[in-house]
C-alpha cells in the first residue's frame, strides 16, 4: 500500500534539480524565475497605464514558491513539508554530486 506522500516525490525532485542548476550556473530556470526574467526584459516597454498590473504579476511570481509550500502544509501537514524538504535536499545533493 502506498502512502499519500508519493505525490510529493516529483515536485521535490524537480525542485532539487532547479536548486542544483541555480547553484552551478547562476540561472534561475524555475517557472517563477523564467517569468521574472521575461518581465525584466519587458520592463522598458511598460508605460504608466499598466505598471500596476505589471507589478502585481511580478509580486505573484515572487511569492509563487511560498504559496506552493503553504499548499503542501495545508494538504499534507508538517509531516508532508518535512518529507518534501528531505527529498528536495536529497535530490539537490544527488545532482550536485553527479554534476560534471
Amino acid at each position: 500500500m502506498t502512502s499519500i506522500y508519493h505525490v510529493l516525490f516529483f515536485p521535490a525532485f524537480a525542485n532539487g534539480l532547479f536548486l542544483a542548476i541555480i547553484t552551478k550556473t547562476g540561472f534561475d530556470i524555475t517557472p517563477a524565475g523564467i517569468g521574472l526574467r521575461v518581465f525584466d526584459i519587458l520592463q522598458p516597454y511598460v508605460n504608466e497605464q499598466n505598471i500596476m498590473i505589471f507589478r502585481f504579476a511580478e509580486i505573484i511570481l515572487l511569492i509563487l514558491p511560498w504559496i506552493f509550500l503553504v499548499v503542501i502544509v495545508k494538504k499534507f501537514g508538517i509531516r508532508g513539508l518535512i518529507i518534501f524538504g528531505i527529498i528536495t535536499f536529497g535530490s539537490y545533493g544527488f545532482f550536485l554530486f553527479f554534476w560534471k
